[in-house]
């Protein structure tokens, strides 16, 4: 990948006789987990890591014995040596720490907090002898990458592999919890995923219901011209990120990844890898078009990229119907120009790398930041996004863990995560299913990036902030804006206070009941951690043995002392919220994508994006944009700063905490809008909420919902009376999320120059 500078690869040097002797020490005082002679007669189940899509009623029986499954099998450290990493990535974190900003290496990384070489040996004898080909035991030690075919799978981990169709498409999955004998237990967290269930990636296309911001009334199909779309001019004016450019901060010498299951349609027409075209590429067009030509330091290529030692287990990705055979593109390629476009546009000068495997049981982009992180300086990269996800009781445990353990590694590594909440509003796990976030973006270590929307439209000031005609890179955004939570939903307060001039979303006459075009839970998602581990006793639903991950220091030490956190005892998302609308009000973003195929073009892609005026590009929301532009921002940091910066949920917090302290600072009120103080860091979203349609799964159940008639909040498990909201916003007929942190929105959304000054 593109180098860059960095001190802090030099850093490894002056600390080599510290850490050599600790990770030597560490090494010596780690113990074995296996002790025990493994009887196959004597088997311990792993719980909850079964599909709710996994039932009867979408069962096409079995699958082939020979066919070929790729996993991964997640190890499990000692209790006391896990405690001593997460204590050692808080002192990377701590200023006062003498450990601070000591990243490790990937190698450090698995000597020090890796199993013993004894207890790996004698998994992959485990595993060998049952008929499996192990491809990959990762450097951390805690990460096996095996194959095998479903007849060997179902022998091993006693538990059938079956078919499912599901939305029209045929998938694979366990039926059962699988098991393994009791004397690996204590070493095991469990099989990765046994499924090829794919992930969402977060974004969505203009909708068609919207409010027309010229005329202020409904409309119900969207035409070319309306609304105002974002563009890089745009957002650089609106989060303030072009005092940085002007500054010469604008990701000269940053490398940041987007992380996906596909390569880019008119990339190379050559070659799928390595540098993209600087000129006919979908990205170079997007950014010549747009203004970001002069920054001739700004790269995008494509990579596959390869584990440090092992086999090759980062295939070419699935080539979709339509694109050229062997090219790696499939439907998910318009997720990932949106990726390296958005984060092109807020760190123009920085290398934009696509970074792909083909999706086994394990989701493509997961592999390539796995690999990537087994290299010995992870290729220099300073952040990655990540713009899929589902929710944790979807996910189940022994994944949900998977990402928890990847992102450790990554900020002990010294390399920032950031994750899309989701574009579900409170509802992750469907609509269906009740409240749930994400597991893709619980984990501690990765900044939750959620999504927020304009509130001009409804405030009726569309031309205090937007100027009548375009500049010459078609931009007209004359200030930062106020915003609230993006939400597409009838049960959205202020939708429905602007239709009907009442906060009352459900219940008889209500807006939910008599208008169908926003029935949905679209929107920016949050929401506490609830089923990171255990097992849901409703399939998909947070319940049973379900819990979530603890709340982490960064959040529980500034419980009190910022306003809106919550002492709930769990970790709570999102952290920290960007523009991701799609329309509803008339905002959204405009992107360059090109695709040939006939599915393409359904989807919103066009034949070439030099062959008609921006306005007529495809428009798309969602927290898949807004994730790809803050960690480009946070790249912007990591170049100021000089060295990088591991996980920056603390200092975002920290920085929060004192900008907002317990009772809120009006000045940074984004109600205020272009009233707002320009010392601000980040900007307090007060209007709005993540309410949305709640609707009965198909045994007639109401999970997590609002009791209808109640203003109280009152959750009712089984009501069908009507059509209730998800109370994560706030409570009717209330419309403000009060001060400071909240679910809608975390700590806000960013002045990027005074974040990066004043990180």
């Amino acid at each position: 990948m593109t180098g860059r500078f960095k001190s802090v690869l030099f850093l490894f040097a002056a600390v080599a006789f510290v850490l050599t002797f600790n990770l030597a020490s560490n090494a010596e005082a780690k113990r074995a987990l296996i002790t025990q002679k493994i009887d196959e007669s004597q088997l311990t189940t792993l719980a909850g890591n079964t599909r709710p899509e996994a039932n009867e009623l979408n069962d096409r029986g079995p699958v082939s014995a020979d066919l070929q499954m790729d996993m991964w099998l997640l190890l499990k450290r000692p209790a006391e040596l896990d405690k001593a990493l997460a204590q050692f990535i808080e002192d990377q974190h701590n200023p006062k720490s003498t450990s601070y900003q000591q990243w490790l290496s990937a190698a450090q990384f698995g000597e020090r907090y890796g199993l013993v070489q004894s207890d790996i040996a004698k998994i992959t004898e485990w595993l060998e002898g049952n008929g499996f080909k192990v491809n990959v035991v990762y450097s951390n030690n805690i990460l096996i990458d095996f194959s095998g075919t479903a007849s060997q799978v179902e022998n091993a981990f006693h538990t059938q592999i079956r078919n499912y169709q599901v939305k029209g498409e045929m998938r694979f999955a366990n039926a059962s919890d699988p098991k393994i004998p009791t004397a690996l237990a204590p070493a095991v967290v469990g099989v990765v995923s046994l499924n090829n269930f794919p992930p969402r990636a977060m974004h969505k296309q203009i909708m068609q219901a919207h409010i027309d911001p010229h005329s202020g009334s409904e409309a119900p199909d969207y035409t070319a011209g309306g609304g105002y779309p974002l563009v890089p001019w745009d957002l650089a004016k609106i989060y303030n990120i072009s005092p940085l450019f002007s500054a010469g901060i604008s990701g000269q010498g940053m490398t940041i990844v987007v992380l996906e299951d596909t390569n880019q349609w008119n990339c190379n027409p050559t070659n799928q890898l390595g540098a993209c075209s600087s000129t006919t590429s979908d990205w170079a067009i997007f950014r010549n078009t747009f203004g970001l030509g002069k920054y001739t330091a700004g790269s995008f290529s494509q990579e596959n990229p390869k584990p440090q030692t092992g086999a090759n287990n980062c295939a070419t990705p699935s080539t979709g119907r339509g694109y050229p055979a062997g090219s790696g593109i499939n439907s998910d390629d318009v997720e990932a120009a949106i990726d390296v476009q958005w984060a092109s546009a807020a760190s123009p000068n920085a290398a934009l790398v696509n970074a792909a495997c083909a999706s086994t049981t394990i989701f493509g982009g997961t592999i390539a930041l796995q690999n990537i992180l087994s290299h010995p300086n992870a290729d220099n990269v300073d952040v990655v996004s990540m713009s899929y996800g589902e929710s944790e009781a979807s996910s189940g445990a022994a994944l949900n863990a998977s990402f928890n353990s990847t992102h450790q590694q990554a900020v002990a590594q010294g390399i920032g995560v950031f994750v899309s909440s989701g574009d579900e509003l409170a509802a992750s796990s469907g609509d269906r299913d009740g409240i749930g976030i994400s597991g893709w973006m619980s984990s501690q270590y990765d900044v939750s990036v959620g999504g927020l929307d304009f509130a001009d439209t409804y405030l009726g000031e569309n031309s205090s902030y937007w100027n009548a005609t375009n500049n010459v890179f078609y931009g007209s955004a004359k200030s930062y804006i106020m915003e609230q939570p993006w939400n597409d939903s009838c049960a959205g307060t202020l939708l429905a206070h602007y239709a009907t001039g009442s906060y009352i979303t459900y219940g008889a006459g209500s807006f939910c009941q008599t208008n169908s075009s926003y029935r949905n839970a679209t929107g920016g998602s949050g929401g506490p951690s609830g089923c990171a581990t255990g097992a849901a006793n409703v399939s998909g639903v947070v319940s049973g043995t379900c819990a979530g991950y603890p709340k982490p220091s960064y959040q529980s030490m500034y419980l009190g002392k910022m306003a809106g956190l919550v002492n709930d005892n769990v970790r709570d998302t999102p952290d920290v919220s960007l523009m991701a609308a799609n329309g509803l009000w008339g905002h959204y973003y405009l992107i360059c994508y090109t695709d040939r195929t006939s599915s393409g073009i359904s989807n919103g892609g066009i034949v070439s994006c030099t062959a008609v005026q921006p306005i007529d590009w495809p428009g798309y929301g969602g927290t898949s944009v807004s994730s790809p532009i803050m960690a480009a921002i946070q790249s912007l940091v990591v170049q100021h700063k000089g060295s990088l910066q591991g996980n920056p949920n603390p200092r975002y917090y920290a920085l929060a905490a004192a900008e907002y302290g317990p009772t809120g600072n009006s000045a940074c009120d984004s109600t205020k809008g272009n009233g707002v103080s320009n010392s601000c860091i980040f900007y307090d979203i007060t209007l709005g909420d993540i309410d949305g349609y709640c609707i009965a799964n198909r045994n007639g159940t109401y999970y997590n919902c609002y009791h209808p008639g109640t203003t109280s909040g009152v959750l009712s498990t089984s009501n069908s009376a009507y059509q209730p909201a998800y109370p994560t916003g706030p409570q009717p007929p209330f419309p403000s999320n009060g001060p400071g942190w909240d679910f809608g929105s975390g700590i806000g959304s960013v002045n990027a120059y005074n974040l990066v000054m004043g990180y």
